[in-house]
Order: C-alpha cells, then sequence, then structure tokens
C-alpha cells in the first residue's frame, strides 16, 4: 500500500514538473508569476523589478523636469505678454526690450540645462549643445 503511493505521489511530482517546465517555457505570464514567486521567498530582484524601478526613476525625472520647464515657460509668456505694452513707450520701451529679452535668453539657457539633467537621468548619451549665448554668459 505505501508502495503503491510512494509511486502515485512520484507519478504526481513528475507530472507537474513536466508541466510546469512547459508552462515556463511557453507561457509569459506563468513565467514571471514562477520569477516572482522565486525572487519575493529569496529575496532577490529580477530583471523586470530592476527595469521597473529604473523606468519608474527616469518617470519621475520626466515629471520633476517638464514641471519646471512648464513653470518656466509660463513665466516667460507672462513676461512676454506684459512687456509688450511697456514697449512702446519711448524710453522705457528701449530698455525693457533689452531686459527682457536677457530674460528670455537666461531662461532659455535653464531650459538646456533642464534638457542635459533629463537627457543624464534618462542614460541617453546625446550631449546638447549648449548656444553660444549661454556659455558666454556662464563664463566669468
Amino acid at each position: 500500500m505505501i508502495k503503491w503511493i510512494k509511486r502515485i505521489v512520484m507519478m504526481l511530482v513528475i507530472v507537474c514538473l513536466v508541466i510546469s517546465n512547459i508552462l515556463t517555457l511557453t507561457s509569459a505570464t506563468f513565467n514571471a508569476l514562477l520569477s516572482g514567486t522565486i525572487s519575493t521567498v529569496a529575496g532577490i530582484k529580477t530583471l523586470s523589478q530592476i527595469n521597473k524601478e529604473a523606468l519608474l526613476k527616469q518617470r519621475h525625472a520626466v515629471q520633476r523636469i517638464g514641471r519646471r520647464m512648464i513653470d518656466r515657460t509660463r513665466r516667460i509668456a507672462t513676461r512676454t505678454a506684459t512687456s509688450a505694452t511697456i514697449k512702446w513707450v519711448p524710453v522705457i520701451g528701449i530698455a525693457t526690450t533689452a531686459a527682457m529679452t536677457i530674460w528670455e535668453l537666461a531662461s532659455l539657457c535653464e531650459s538646456l540645462k533642464d534638457m542635459d539633467q533629463l537627457y543624464d537621468e534618462m542614460d541617453i548619451d546625446e550631449p546638447i549643445q549648449p548656444l553660444e549665448i549661454c556659455i558666454a554668459r556662464a563664463s566669468p
């Protein structure tokens, strides 16, 4: 009797192993489930978990830098619209135009710095070439 129970248990184990091997090779869902379970039990990170974390980090970087760039663009638009009325005044208009141009160029240089930071955080190796005015402004 014990011999038969042992054989039945061994046959069930073999059948389960064959089925799990087939499912591992053919089903991405089963493979992910099995991999996640083993990594949780063993306490190690799977490649998909590492990729998810990297993607989440990149997404936060894009959101953070994107918010800064959106705020800067709003400020530029507000300054431009506000200064448009003052630019028509003879003496004050020239000074306003010069000041607003310098201010907008500084904001554009900040946007390029943000894009360079975003490229660094996204692991994009393509360097952003700064404008000549930004290089001249940064040098002492």
